[in-house]
């Protein structure tokens, strides 16, 4: 195997590990596995780590954001059969897939303004 303080085979290999960096994320509460990818779950908003084949290599892989919409706090995050339900300041969210883009995106299930009583 390659050795990153080898001056004769340094490079980078598919299933070598490291860090991933998001540096629009702060507050990182919590990660979550979900159909082939990893979700990141962070007080300002969700993103999406992915294989760019649909298999997570060191060597390629893809960063999206989901929603701009974050958590408070690891506890307001439960899994229901895998699938990630969590709370904000705004309501009750989940995760939506679009057929047609093949792509994740945020939903809103609850919305707490729904919830207030007069």
């Amino acid at each position: 195997k390659n050795d990153p303080t080898s001056e004769d085979f340094p490079d980078l290999l598919d299933d070598d590990g490291g860090v991933i960096r998001i540096p629009e994320a702060y507050g990182i509460r919590k990660l979550h596995q979900f159909n082939n990818s990893v979700f990141v779950f962070a007080e300002n908003g969700v993103w999406q780590i992915k294989g760019v084949d649909d298999v997570f290599r060191a060597t390629g892989f893809a960063i999206n954001k989901i929603s701009s919409i974050g958590i408070f706090n690891r506890e307001t995050f439960v899994s229901a059969d895998g699938i990630p339900f969590w709370w904000s300041d705004q309501g009750i969210h989940t995760l939506g897939f679009n057929d047609q883009t093949k792509e994740f995106f945020g939903c809103i299930l609850v919305h707490l303004k729904l919830l207030r009583l007069s």
